[in-house]
């Protein structure tokens, strides 16, 4: 009468996968409940959960690779299956859109392209009967000027050094720009332009 070992119970034999998920999802719970780096807020949040969530896939698929718990005909198999989602996801996205606070928006084939939408838009939406005709000038700039070249200027703080705005629109009023719309915001008041 022989006797074969005893299998292992699940827990034992499966005890790597489910410590990389428990310890992940613990890591993605934690990113999502609290700011973690105050200083890049929600952007911050959506690539530190965006890049923990690709490291929990690739060491799940690093462990069935090497694992011995797998035949490797299942190995194939889960492969083949995995590049075949990949290649028909790649297959179905025209673009990848990055928001500015890093949150990937997918634009998939189907859909209609931003053109085609403003067409639409236009078509259904003709332009008023009476156009008001606008003028061009020409406007110099000032080489003089401070440069603006570093992100929130060179102090990065949002001042402009050097240029003034005048202060006496009786002279010289603000003028209509046209139908779109637009903001400007000066310390310590803040005008909105319509």
């Amino acid at each position: 009468m022989s006797t074969s070992p005893a299998r292992p119970s699940l827990l034992r034999r499966f005890w790597i996968p489910l410590t990389i998920l428990t310890v992940g999802l613990i890591v993605e719970a934690v990113n999502w409940s609290f700011v973690l780096i105050p200083k890049f807020g929600r952007s911050a949040q959506v690539v530190i959960g965006r890049n923990v969530a690709m490291l929990i896939l690739g060491l799940l698929f690093i462990w069935l690779l090497f694992t011995r718990q797998f035949s490797r005909k299942i190995k194939y198999i889960v492969v083949g299956l995995a590049l075949a989602f990949v290649g028909g996801a790649a297959a179905c996205i025209r673009e990848i859109e990055n928001t500015g606070d890093n949150q990937y928006v997918i634009h998939f084939r189907w859909e209609k392209t931003q053109d085609q939408r403003l067409a639409e838009f236009k078509k259904s939406n003709p332009p008023p009967a009476q156009e008001v005709a606008t003028e061009t000038k020409v406007i110099t700039l000032d080489p003089k000027a401070a440069k603006f070249s570093d992100f929130l200027g060179t102090n990065r703080d949002g001042v402009v050094p050097g240029s003034k705005f005048t202060t006496n629109w009786s002279k010289t009023p603000p003028r209509n720009a046209g139908d779109d719309l637009s903001a400007v915001a000066m310390r310590p008041v803040c005008w909105v332009v319509d």
